[in-house]
Protein backbone atom coordinates (compact mmCIF):
# COMPACT_ATOMS: atom_id res chain seq x y z
CA UNK A 1 0.00 0.00 0.00
CA UNK A 2 2.99 2.32 -0.09
CA UNK A 3 3.25 4.85 2.72
CA UNK A 4 2.25 3.68 6.17
CA UNK A 5 0.85 7.15 7.03
CA UNK A 6 -1.36 9.56 5.12
CA UNK A 7 -3.21 12.76 5.95
CA UNK A 8 -6.49 13.98 4.49
CA UNK A 9 -9.20 16.51 5.28
CA UNK A 10 -12.88 16.23 6.17
CA UNK A 11 -15.13 16.53 3.06
CA UNK A 12 -12.50 15.07 0.77
CA UNK A 13 -11.72 11.52 -0.27
CA UNK A 14 -8.69 9.30 -0.40
CA UNK A 15 -8.07 6.25 -2.54
CA UNK A 16 -6.02 3.33 -1.24
CA UNK A 17 -5.11 1.01 -4.08
CA UNK A 18 -4.29 -2.49 -2.88
CA UNK A 19 -2.22 -4.45 -5.37
CA UNK A 20 -2.99 -8.10 -4.68
CA UNK A 21 -4.04 -9.78 -7.88
CA UNK A 22 -6.16 -12.89 -7.52
CA UNK A 23 -6.35 -12.79 -3.72
CA UNK A 24 -9.62 -12.18 -1.89
CA UNK A 25 -9.36 -9.59 0.85
CA UNK A 26 -11.32 -7.47 3.29
CA UNK A 27 -10.54 -3.86 4.10
CA UNK A 28 -11.64 -2.20 7.34
CA UNK A 29 -11.30 0.98 9.38
CA UNK A 30 -10.47 0.76 13.07
CA UNK A 31 -12.49 3.93 13.67
CA UNK A 32 -15.26 4.37 11.07
CA UNK A 33 -16.53 7.46 12.92
CA UNK A 34 -13.32 9.22 11.80
CA UNK A 35 -13.04 7.64 8.34
CA UNK A 36 -14.86 4.77 6.67
CA UNK A 37 -13.53 2.64 3.81
CA UNK A 38 -15.31 0.59 1.18
CA UNK A 39 -14.17 -2.64 -0.50
CA UNK A 40 -12.62 -0.66 -3.35
CA UNK A 41 -10.30 1.27 -1.00
CA UNK A 42 -12.15 4.59 -1.09
CA UNK A 43 -11.66 6.27 2.27
CA UNK A 44 -14.31 8.80 3.32
CA UNK A 45 -13.10 11.17 6.08
CA UNK A 46 -15.90 12.03 8.52
CA UNK A 47 -14.32 14.01 11.39
CA UNK A 48 -10.92 14.98 12.76
CA UNK A 49 -8.95 12.13 14.32
CA UNK A 50 -7.00 9.03 13.38
CA UNK A 51 -7.89 5.57 12.19
CA UNK A 52 -6.02 2.56 10.89
CA UNK A 53 -7.12 1.15 7.55
CA UNK A 54 -6.27 -2.55 7.41
CA UNK A 55 -6.35 -4.91 4.47
CA UNK A 56 -6.44 -8.64 5.28
CA UNK A 57 -6.20 -11.47 2.79
CA UNK A 58 -9.07 -13.91 3.29
CA UNK A 59 -7.38 -16.83 1.56
CA UNK A 60 -5.83 -18.25 4.74
CA UNK A 61 -2.40 -16.71 4.08
CA UNK A 62 -2.76 -14.27 7.00
CA UNK A 63 -1.24 -11.45 4.91
CA UNK A 64 -2.07 -7.96 6.17
CA UNK A 65 -1.16 -4.37 5.38
CA UNK A 66 -2.22 -1.22 7.18
CA UNK A 67 -1.98 2.54 6.93
CA UNK A 68 -2.53 5.18 9.61
CA UNK A 69 -4.93 7.85 8.34
CA UNK A 70 -5.02 11.24 10.06
CA UNK A 71 -8.06 13.37 9.27
CA UNK A 72 -7.90 17.13 9.82
CA UNK A 73 -10.51 19.86 9.49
Amino acid sequence: MGSSRVQTKVNSSLQINPIIDGVAYEITSSNPAVASVNHYGTVTPRKAGTTIITLRATDGSELTASVLVTVTI
